[in-house]
């Protein structure tokens, strides 16, 4: 989870230092809920995107390049790994925008069973 945090939050910084007008507008974490999910929700007051870019923005390698980005750095991989990390735990990324309106990302861990899940019910569970 600190790769993700890391990627999603501390990742801001480059895009400030190069003039891009960017700022952390809200985070969150929830606890584990009943399913056993935990949500990372982080918006930001930045440039947005369109909804085609949004569509793609998860992709190895995807920048997305317009007037406004054209001078922010990077590889295009952080937020596919991103994705792929929360996919590891069987969850998924998000994230909605619009351009000239900030983005929020929304990332979906799911707790494995036996990593403070509740118990299968008694009588119910499957012997191996």
């Amino acid at each position: 989870m600190s790769e993700i945090l890391r990627i999603l939050v501390a990742d801001d910084e480059p895009g400030m230092r190069l003039g891009v007008a960017r700022a952390l507008r809200d985070f969150t974490v929830s606890l584990p809920d009943v399913g056993g999910n935990v949500v990372i929700s982080v918006a930001d007051t930045g440039i947005g995107l369109a909804e085609e870019d949004a569509a793609r923005i998860f992709d190895d390698f995807v920048r997305i390049k317009n007037d406004q980005t054209r001078h922010i750095l990077g590889s295009g991989l952080g937020l596919a790994i991103v994705r792929k990390l929360a996919a590891l735990s069987g969850g998924d990324a998000s994230v909605k925008g619009r351009p000239g309106a900030g983005s929020t990302f929304t990332v979906v861990l799911k707790q494995a069973a036996g990593e403070g899940a509740a118990p299968p019910p008694a009588g119910g569970g499957t012997a191996l």
